[in-house]
């Protein structure tokens, strides 16, 4: 449900590069930019990717499943 406090997470300090994906259907706006990111390298993301912590951020854009826009934040060493 919306508007529901599931838990909360801490995410770890470090440097991010930020990938604002979509509009797509649910769940190719995930699914195609990982397959991306993955295949990258350290010019792409401004540094060395740190594998220290990756996350997902779904707000208010990503209602409408079909019309979803998120952000994959990916963290790095610079």
């Amino acid at each position: 449900m919306i508007g529901t406090i599931l838990g909360s997470h801490i995410i770890p300090v470090q440097i991010y590069s930020k990938f604002t994906n979509g509009p797509d259907v649910m769940p190719n706006v995930v699914r195609e930019p990982w397959q991306k990111i993955w295949q990258m390298n350290s010019l792409d993301f401004g540094g060395n990717r740190n594998y220290l912590s990756d996350f997902e951020v779904y707000d208010e854009r990503a209602i409408d499943h079909q019309n979803v826009i998120l952000d994959i934040y990916i963290g790095v060493k610079i």
